[in-house]
C-alpha cells in the first residue's frame, strides 16, 4: 500500500528532488539548529507549544520556550522570547473552546490502495457536536488581514480542505475549516475566517486528494527556477548541478531525521470516534 502524507503534495510540486530529500531521504542538516530563521524558531515553538499546552497560553507559552531550550539554545534571546509572548497575546483564545481538543496528532484515512495521512493543527468538537478543524498561519506583515485572507481563501491553499476530508471520513461526521492568522507584531491581532463546512464540497475535494496522492513520486524530472535559492536542500543542489560528488555532500553534511510522533489518533469522546492507529 502506498502511504503518502498532505504536507507532501505541495513540495512534490515544486520539485521532485526537494521531495526526495524531505521525504525519501528525511534529511536534515547537521547544522541546522543554527541555520534556522527566527520565523521558522517561532512557528516550530508556537506549534509545539499549542500542542503540549492545548488552547492555555500560559501552558503554551512554557512549552514554547522548552522547545526552544531543547532545539536552539544558542537563539534563545530577549527578542525571541518577546516573540513568543506577542504571537501567544494576538491568539485568539476566545475562540479555541473546543471539546476534547486535539493538537499536532497524525491521522490517518485509505482510500484503496492509497493511505493519506495527515497532522492538523488543532481539531475538536463544537457545541453542536460538529468537528472544527483549525490551521494557523503567523505574519509580521501589516497587511496581513488582507494578503493573508487572499492566499488562505485561494483556490491553491488546499491543505486545510483535505484535513477537514480526512476528519470527515475518519469520523463519519460533518466537519468545519478555519484559517486563524496571528500577528507577531505588538500592536497585531488575529484574522479569524468565518468556518466552512466541508460538506457541499466533500466528493470533488476528496477526488483532489486522491489524485495528487496518487501522483506523488510518479515522475522523476526536476523543475529548476528562482524557487530553488530558498530551497533549504539547495547546497546538495549546486553540487549536484555542477556534476560533483551530491551523495558525498548528504554523507558529509546532512543526516537523516526521526519522526516525534507515531500515527496516532485521538478519539474526540471516550465511548465514540475512530479507533486508535498504531
Amino acid at each position: 500500500m502506498k502511504t503518502v502524507r498532505i504536507t507532501e503534495f505541495e513540495d512534490w510540486g515544486e520539485c521532485p528532488w526537494k521531495w526526495d530529500y524531505k521525504w525519501q531521504r528525511r534529511l536534515t542538516n547537521n547544522e541546522s539548529s543554527s541555520q534556522a530563521s527566527i520565523p521558522q524558531i517561532i512557528g516550530s515553538a508556537i506549534h509545539f507549544g499549542m500542542e503540549s499546552g492545548l488552547t492555555d497560553r500560559e501552558a503554551a507559552l512554557e512549552a514554547a520556550r522548552l522547545y526552544i531550550q531543547a532545539n536552539h539554545p544558542q537563539r534563545l534571546t530577549d527578542q525571541l522570547e518577546t516573540k513568543l509572548s506577542v504571537v501567544l497575546d494576538n491568539m485568539p483564545w476566545d475562540v479555541l473552546g473546543l471539546l476534547y481538543p486535539v493538537t499536532e496528532q497524525l491521522l490517518s484515512v485509505t482510500y484503496g490502495d492509497l493511505e493519506v495521512r495527515g497532522k492538523p493543527d488543532l481539531y475538536g468538537l463544537l457545541p453542536d457536536s460538529q468537528i472544527l478543524v483549525i490551521d494557523f498561519k503567523t505574519t509580521a506583515s501589516k497587511g496581513y488581514q488582507w494578503s493573508n485572507k487572499l492566499q488562505v481563501e485561494s483556490t491553491f491553499n488546499l491543505q486545510l480542505p483535505f484535513y477537514a476530508v480526512l476528519l470527515s471520513d475518519y469520523y463519519h461526521t460533518d466537519v468545519l475549516y478555519q484559517h486563524i492568522i496571528v500577528g507577531t507584531e505588538k500592536r497585531g491581532q488575529a484574522w479569524v475566517e468565518e468556518p466552512k463546512l466541508i460538506g457541499p464540497i466533500l466528493e470533488q475535494i476528496r477526488k483532489l486528494l486522491i489524485e495528487k496522492g496518487e501522483s506523488v513520486g510518479n515522475t522523476t524530472a526536476p523543475s529548476e527556477g528562482w524557487h530553488c535559492l530558498y530551497c533549504p536542500y539547495h547546497t546538495i543542489d549546486e553540487v549536484r548541478l555542477t556534476g560533483g560528488d551530491w551523495e558525498y555532500e548528504i554523507e558529509t553534511n546532512w543526516h537523516r531525521r526521526v519522526d516525534r510522533q507515531t500515527n496516532v489518533v485521538i478519539d474526540l469522546e471516550p465511548e465514540k470516534g475512530g479507533e486508535d492507529e498504531s
